[in-house]
């Protein structure tokens, strides 16, 4: 322990001793460390997300067999026999919100689940209480359940808001409690404003009414927790085997109401894959993105090693005396190594901490930026602390070891002469030399890439999209989501358009 002290202390004597060294290395140990633990960031919320629920690893999606409808997901909730839950909920839905005692409408997203949704997940409440079964039905009391990062944002964690009104596109519900802080749904970008039973989606979007409760409108995702005991494909082939069941219900539904019976011949079984994940699980569109940042981003570490080993290098040769004395006092040369290796270590420490900083501003100017989703945040997980410090002892490691290895090889007599031994300096310019090359290697393959990008960029740019895209706003407006309908609805875009 006091000689890693005594390590620690001789080399921060070093560092402070060379100030414009210390500085521009780590300056660019922090840019490659900082752009590659902003990305991981990125890979850990969207592709390594968990959902934050009891035993996850139990946690089934189901898919096919028209299972994102209403009144099948109904049938495979009842039916079952190999889930000890099955709920469904929506994707985050564009509505207006109005809190009570709010001066105006606000924009917000609102996901509307199963009243057995926080029960199979396993969660509970911050605040009052969640979404229950007597919740979800035809003549419940309208509820709603606020999420805890709205309800942060929005009442400053106010617990008198439990009980109060808030207006989802006009239509009034009852707060009755607070989700657990860190769930948002599932998806890690979801991130609702509130939650609310799926018997309110069509007292909220009165445009949904006659389509919502239809095997025509998939607008759910289900998601199951297995019993104990059941396997994954046990529980696909239970589901299957049920499949012609629910048809069966749904057709006599139909006949009963007037309707006519369906064959549903053509549709794609159904299927089960784990949903540990949530809706986040398996290949996504962010995939492709995150690898090609995930790429040049590496570039930039290795570009930024090479030249922090290239200036350890350069300190080399004029450390060769100090090397030397200190062997002729009986240090040996692992003593030496480890000493270097200690200052390499602490350089790729300040490094990291600074690339933490840097990277904290790097996810919200990729977000900004278009680049990923604009609700991301840097998030120091306990992944990407692990990354953080994972990337930091291979940087030493990879800038530290050859330099640390040439110095501590120095002899005394040949330290003395005037510039060293022909064969030691020209071992050490060949050394340079290599690092130098694999440096504007690096730097050309990350130039090129850069180069294309902008190309493409700039193509894209320049595209004949057929109409001038000068001060042109794109935005959607749905009406018939406040029950706009017929002429009432032709009359309201012609006064929007006046």
């Amino acid at each position: 322990m006091a000689t890693l002290a005594g390590d620690l202390w001789f080399g921060l004597r070093s560092l402070r001793a060379n100030p414009a060294f210390t500085a521009i290395a780590v300056a660019s140990l922090a840019l490659g460390i900082g752009a590659n633990t902003a990305i991981f960031s990125l890979v850990d919320q969207l592709l390594l997300w968990s959902v934050p629920a009891r035993e996850p690893q139990r946690l089934a999606r189901v898919e096919g067999g028209r299972s994102g409808t209403y009144p099948f997901y109904r049938q495979y909730r009842d039916r079952n026999s190999v889930f000890s839950g099955l709920a469904a909920s929506s994707e985050p839905v564009a509505s207006g919100l109005r809190p009570e005692g709010a001066s105006s409408v606000e924009v917000g997203r609102v996901t509307y689940v199963s009243g057995n949704f926080f029960g199979t997940l396993g969660l509970g409440a911050a605040a009052g209480r969640v979404i229950a079964a007597a919740d979800d039905g035809a003549g419940a009391p309208p509820v709603a359940v606020l999420a805890y990062d709205y309800w942060q944002q929005r009442f400053a964690g106010d617990l008198r808001v439990v009980g109060r009104k808030l207006a989802v596109n006009g239509y009034p519900l009852a707060i009755v409690g607070v989700a657990e802080p860190g769930f948002g749904g599932l998806s890690p970008t979801a991130r609702p404003a509130a939650f609310l039973p799926l018997s309110a989606y069509p007292l909220t979007t009165p445009g949904a009414i006659s389509m919502w409760n239809t095997p025509g409108m998939f607008w759910l995702t289900e998601i199951g927790r297995l019993k104990p005991g059941v396997s994954l494909g046990q529980a696909q082939a239970a589901l299957r085997v049920l499949w012609p069941r629910a048809v069966d219900a749904i057709n006599e539904g139909a006949a009963r109401n007037g309707g006519r019976p369906r064959k549903y011949d053509k549709e794609a079984p159904i299927s089960l894959a784990p949903a540990a994940h949530g809706t986040a699980s398996g290949p996504t569109g962010a995939m492709d993105p995150l690898a090609a940042l995930l790429f040049a981003t590496g570039l930039v570490l290795l570009i930024a090693c090479a030249n922090v080993a290239n200036l350890l290098l350069a300190r080399a040769n004029g450390r060769r005396r100090e090397m030397a004395m200190r062997a002729a006092l009986g240090a040996t040369r692992g003593r030496l190594l480890r000493q270097l290796l200690t200052e390499s270590l602490l350089l790729a420490g300040l490094g990291g901490l600074y690339a933490l900083a840097l990277a904290c501003a790097a996810v919200p100017l990729l977000a900004g930026a278009n680049l990923v989703d604009a609700g991301l945040r840097f998030h120091l997980s306990p992944r990407v602390a692990a990354f953080s410090l994972g990337a930091t002892v291979l940087t030493a490691l990879l800038f530290g070891l050859a330099p640390a290895l040439r110095s501590s090889r120095l002899g005394l007599a040949e330290a003395i002469k005037d510039g060293g031994s022909s064969t030691a300096g020209g071992s050490r310019l060949r050394l340079g030399k290599a690092v130098i090359a694999l440096q504007v290697a690096l730097s050309l393959a990350l130039l090129v890439g850069a180069g294309l990008f902008l190309r493409t960029l700039r193509n894209l740019n320049h595209a004949d999209i057929g109409f001038q895209k000068e001060n042109v706003v794109i935005f959607d407006i749905d009406p018939s989501k406040l029950g706009y309908q017929g002429q009432r609805l032709r009359e309201f875009y012609d006064n929007l358009l006046a």
